[in-house]
């Protein structure tokens, strides 16, 4: 039985080719495109150890792209894509993307079942009748060329033939055959005896002079900067200077992110494994007063959610999204150990993959920090199962509960994330019915809803979210906080897609055909099962116009006919109102007698008309 070979026949060859004839699409429109490509592949985030790594500085050139490259530009291209061609052939290519990377996470998962094999089916009509009608449209509209890449290859191979004709290609070979001049005039200048030594020593010290010149010329330039300000120096003494708002930040930020935090290995019995560790701490009225000053609206009322989060968790509350209300004397009664919590670098968390098999994710604040964890609205108002949200800091402390609903007054550790809410673009249609990934957004700050504080049990795994760079940027959301990373500029997207593609388990949790997930995704998210009817118009090519008809079922002629012409062995030959009765010991022996008259009679024998009706099986008669 053939095996199709994923990675040669569709990373190394249809998505590669696909990508390349976007590239030549992309050069024929012309402007910055390619430019702009390229951008937004140097801004998507990397996932897990090794899922989704750091994109090369130009992803367009193609250089040494392997298997692996290829996998991750499928599964990250639709956002990078989006809005790069004009309508139609935008919305053409980017469900043409969706199709095929549906296709080759079913091709590639480890376990299947009936149903997911039913969707894989109709998902491969689904690619052949997107890419035929990709073609048919969107490759008609341009007029595309050899990306630079190919003219040089080109270049090399007519150089081979033809050693007289002078390419850029040529010409480049040239310039190495230069410098390799160079290398061969610094054997002249050795004794021939260890010469490869020699060379290198004289390599050395012509790359110590060129230092010692730039350092000569950098002090040259420093002293004299020194003499300018010396000159206009005021007499006055010097004031101390006081740490700019941003330094402040700074400082806070490496507070909640520390840079050392040890975590050994994580048993695979538990959900999730934070540090014991004790060495970076935060006092609770000190962090939330300074960032205050800095008008941070992150913090406005840290500690008073802070408390209410772990005074629902120690009386037993179900989490549903909203934090609990309690009065001033409840949250008297809550106690922090020291007036400290105790800030972590990472966190790991264990999950059930769809094939039933243990992972991990590690989350961090600094890079893998979005997450995901089920939801708990109402279907109706918001059928997507899940929430998405940025965690700015993990955390541990310790906690005192007294009063009358305490159970115990003895100190209990507790760990909690302080994170950013996403909200899900209801406005945006989107699963395999309009094949485009789901989108989210950050929180409005003055909705008052934008930060708050899980318990890390909630958590299912770690998300990626792609940036829609097609939405651009704004910092209407969230004016200057700790809560963005310092690339960010104080800025946010608009809007960023769940990449449901970034493995195999995330794709199967938004279908409905998981055996190791609890959750189930809504209509439209994941491929059906029955035969589907594309949108997409056929070639007649594709077409059956003039079908043969169905011809008729073969007639077995050896069935014997019965004695009101029914056929042996149909379904009329067996009695439905009444069960048969078992024979008992007399009836058995009275057939062997009549069995044994009939032997007697032998061959050519004229049985009687009973016996033949008994042969048959026909006792009722």
């Amino acid at each position: 039985m053939f095996v199709p070979d994923l990675l040669h026949e569709i990373e190394l060859g249809v998505v590669k080719s696909l990508f390349i004839h976007i590239l030549r699409i992309l050069y024929d429109i012309g402007g910055d495109s390619v430019a702009e490509l390229d951008k937004r592949f140097r801004q998507i985030p990397t996932f897990g150890r090794s899922t989704i790594q750091r994109f090369d500085t130009n992803v367009s050139e193609i250089k040494k792209l392997a298997a692996r490259n290829s996998e991750d530009i499928l599964q990250c291209l639709i956002p990078v894509l989006e809005g790069l061609l004009p309508e139609p052939h935008n919305g053409i290519l980017l469900s043409l993307i969706f199709t095929l990377a549906t296709w080759h996470a079913y091709g590639k998962l480890r376990m299947h079942s009936s149903s997911s094999i039913g969707a894989f089916r109709n998902v491969t009509a689904e690619f052949s009748a997107s890419a035929r009608h990709f073609k048919r449209t969107t490759c008609k509209a341009y007029t595309t060329y050899e990306l630079p890449k190919e003219q040089e290859r080109r270049g090399r191979r007519d150089a081979a033939k033809d050693p007289n004709r002078v390419t850029a290609s040529s010409a480049k070979v040239k310039n190495s055959e230069c410098k390799h001049r160079e290398v061969k005039g610094s054997c002249a200048r050795t004794n021939r005896r260890n010469h490869s030594r020699q060379i290198a020593n004289h390599e050395r010290r012509q790359r110590l002079l060129r230092a010692i010149n730039r350092h000569m010329a950098t002090a040259a330039a420093s002293e004299a900067a020194n003499a300018a300000a010396a000159a206009g120096e005021s007499t006055q003494p010097p004031t101390p200077a006081t740490p700019s708002p941003a330094a402040q930040r700074t400082a806070v930020t490496d507070l909640l992110q520390p840079q050392e935090d040890p975590l050994p290995r994580t048993p695979p019995r538990l959900h999730h494994h934070i540090s014991e560790s004790k060495r970076s701490w935060l006092d609770i009225y000190e962090f939330p007063a300074l960032l205050i000053l800095q008008n941070d609206p992150a913090v406005p009322e840290f500690l008073p959610k802070l408390k209410a989060h772990l005074l629902s968790r120690l009386l037993g509350l179900p989490y549903d999204g909203d934090e609990t209300e309690f009065s001033p004397q409840d949250l008297l009664n809550i106690t922090i150990m020291r007036d400290r919590i105790y800030s972590h670098k990472v966190m790991r968390v264990n999950y059930t993959t769809y094939d039933v098999q243990g992972d991990q994710d590690s989350i961090n604040p600094h890079t893998h920090s979005d997450i995901m964890l089920l939801s708990h609205e109402d279907k109706d108002d918001n059928p997507h199962p899940y929430w998405y949200a940025r965690i700015l800091g993990i955390f541990h402390t310790e906690v005192c509960h007294i009063g009358e609903q305490s159970k115990s007054a003895r100190p209990i550790r507790m760990e909690f994330l302080w994170l950013r809410w996403f909200g899900h673009d209801i406005h945006h249609k989107a699963g395999w019915a309009t094949r485009r990934l789901h989108r989210v957004g950050f929180v409005d700050f003055a909705s008052g809803g934008a930060f708050g504080f899980i318990d890390p049990s909630e958590l299912i795994r770690g998300a990626h979210l792609i940036p829609a760079f097609h939405y651009g940027l704004t910092s209407d959301l969230l004016p200057k906080s700790i809560a963005r990373r310092p690339e960010q500029n104080d800025e946010d997207f608009n809007y960023y897609y769940v990449n449901q593609f970034v493995d195999r388990d995330m794709f199967m949790r938004y279908s409905d055909n998981a055996v190791g997930h609890r959750t189930s995704v809504p209509s439209g998210s994941a491929p059906p099962m029955e035969p589907i009817v594309s949108n997409t118009v056929l070639d007649n090519d594709d077409m059956d116009v003039n079908p043969e008809p169905d011809e008729e079922p073969e007639v077995e002629e050896n069935l014997v006919d019965g004695p009101d012409g029914d056929k042996e062995g149909s379904d009329s030959d067996f009695d439905w109102s009444e069960p048969e009765d078992e024979p008992d010991a007399n009836e058995e022996n009275e057939e062997e007698e009549g069995a044994g008259e009939l032997d007697a009679d032998g061959p050519g024998g004229d049985p009687d008309e009973e016996d033949i009706i008994d042969s048959f099986g026909y006792d009722s008669l």
